[in-house]
């Protein structure tokens, strides 16, 4: 069957889906849009995509959607397959897709009153129930000058059975209205063509990438993969690849060089700092347990139009804002970056970039990351508007809530997909739970952030930066000052990967801290030892290494 005549069938078919029970749920009309897709008895494929219909009912802000209503807000074809990774084990699919014509040719479209585009996303809060942590922290990227895809809610109706609560998302993709960079063709290979637009991707393997050739601190046995997001594998050039390679390589090299922070020729010619610091702030805000090393994405424009790398957009915070139950995310305390490289030692896969905790040791980039989270807080992230925030939403879904909730594992009850989530949310009753939670936590957060910056102040900073050079030997140096009255910095170095640990112990040999437990690759090393929560006194450091053991005497008096 030509596609022109499957889609009129479509067409008439649609138009007069029958209200009432759809598998099961009493549905004929909502106050969100609704979005009914029919794929002739097709079953939706991991990939490729298949050419299916799709409608949306929109009446407009205000107004109820009806089922029996016309198709006012699409109504076409569209490609479409399940996306996402471990989500797909999840009973509740999540689906990307592309507009098309009736030729199968894509086409940009304006959908829900967002901006024209093709490619879309049909994302499926099941683990969050709240169904709005990825909604919050876009419009929270959003209101701070960083763009972050634009979404609405829907519900969803496929193949005459009801789906839930669905978000529409915009796929990350290059245009004026998304990542705003240039449009690279494979023909543009020298000059000024050649430096840009490209989007590059920290994320699970895919088929086309390149490795760092720096491992991440904390486990020398993992490397780093970048993607090529844009252009995609097809269309990327061998000279477009090499060129973008060899500028995160170059990045690389200074973030692992003594000379890093030079303001002449240092990382700052090489990134946009604001943007990593708006991207970092995001991440701590929510405690995103991806944050850094999953879902990543940096961009670069042309070097005519200030060409420097760029973190963001930000993608995929489902575990986030304490939904949870590892690498220390459930709580709202300590910094998730953190927590992060001390979960280095479990050996995972995916791991954070070495250059981060390089950039956490450098006086600018802190001074300018507490003068933002200020800014911020004076403004957009003032925790009212947040809050109010989180409750007009709620209201807003309050009623499809109830019916997604029929069908998927509601509060309290634990459904497949939910290895993750913290015991307390098996304690939860209502969707009003939920919410409330999620709004104490952030309030929370907020209030430990607001006392716990600047963070040149936090043990954040324990390890400070590496220095570029293979040591000859191991060596352990006397802290300075010595005697300190709150603070000191202890410097080592080590001549081969190895395991590391660093104990505090008191004048009669009994431990008090063990400030580092984990592997570390060879390079000098300086920590920073806060020793405001010890009683004065003489205390011993001791470091030990598989090849090297060595102690020094250190005073502390208030």
């Amino acid at each position: 069957m030509a596609l022109k005549s499957l889609s009129i069938i479509c067409q008439l078919m649609l138009v007069v889906v029958p209200a009432g029970m759809l598998g099961g749920i009493d549905f004929t009309s909502s106050n969100l849009p609704i979005v009914v897709i029919d794929t002739d008895g097709e079953t939706i494929p991991d990939e490729p995509k298949i050419t299916v219909h799709m409608g949306i009912i929109d009446n407009g802000p205000g107004n109820r959607n009806h089922l029996t209503d016309p198709f006012n807000g699409y109504d076409g074809l569209i490609g479409i397959e399940i996306r996402g990774s471990s989500s797909q084990t999840w009973p509740k699919k999540q689906y990307g897709f592309e507009t098309r014509d009736d030729s199968d040719e894509d086409i940009d479209v304006s959908l829900l009153g967002l901006p024209e585009e093709s490619d879309w996303i049909l994302n499926a809060p099941y683990i969050d129930k709240s169904f709005m942590r990825n909604v919050l922290i876009f419009k929270l990227s959003r209101d701070m000058g960083t763009y972050a895809p634009r979404t609405r809610f829907v519900e969803v109706v496929l193949n005459g059975t009801y789906q839930g609560i669905y978000v529409l998302i915009e796929k990350i993709k290059r245009n004026k209205a998304r990542v705003d960079i240039s449009k690279l063709t494979p023909d543009e290979n020298t000059g000024d063509d050649l430096t840009g637009g490209y989007i590059i991707k920290i994320d699970k393997p895919d088929d086309d990438y390149f490795e760092s050739t720096y491992p991440p601190p904390g486990n020398p046995n993992r490397i780093i993969q970048y993607q090529y997001e844009y252009p995609k594998d097809d269309d990327i050039s061998d000279e477009q690849k090499a060129y973008i390679q060899n500028f995160i390589f170059e990045f690389e090299d200074v973030m692992a060089s003594p000379d890093y922070a030079n303001p002449m020729d240092g990382y700052l010619s090489y990134i946009d700092m604001h943007s990593f610091i708006d991207y970092m702030l995001l991440n701590e805000l929510s405690k995103n347990v991806d944050g850094y090393r999953l879902s990543t994405f940096l961009h670069k424009d042309k070097d005519s139009k200030n060409g420097r790398l760029k973190m963001g957009p930000i993608w995929d915070f489902d575990l986030a804002f304490g939904n949870a139950n590892y690498y220390g995310a459930t709580g709202y305390t300590d910094w998730q970056i953190k927590l992060l490289k001390r979960g280095a030692a479990c050996d995972d896969t995916y791991q954070v970039p070495f250059w981060w905790y390089v950039l956490l040791q450098d006086s600018t980039f802190i001074a300018e990351t507490n003068a933002r989270w200020l800014e911020l807080r004076q403004t957009v992230w003032n925790t009212e508007a947040i809050l109010n925030y989180i409750d007009s939403v709620a209201d807003t879904l309050n009623e499809a809530q109830a019916r997604n909730f029929e069908i998927w594992a509601p509060p309290g009850v634990f459904g497949g997909g939910f290895w993750p989530v913290p015991v307390i949310f098996y304690t939860f009753s209502t969707y009003q739970d939920e919410i409330d939670y999620l709004k104490e936590w952030i309030q929370n957060r907020l209030n430990w952030m607001d006392e716990n910056l600047p963070l040149l102040d936090s043990d954040i900073i324990y390890i400070t930066q590496t220095q570029g050079y293979r040591p000859a030997g191991f060596s352990l140096e006397q802290n300075f000052p010595n005697p300190f009255n709150q603070q000191t910095y202890i410097s080592y170095q080590l001549s081969t990967d190895t395991h590391v640990r660093l104990d505090i112990v008191d004048i009669r040999g009994r431990l008090v801290e063990t400030v580092i437990d984990e592997w570390q690759w060879a390079r000098y090393y300086t920590l920073k030892l806060d020793g405001t929560h010890l009683p004065s006194g003489i205390y011993y450091y001791q470091l030990r290494t598989e090849q090297y053991t060595d102690t020094k005497r250190m005073m502390l008096i208030k």
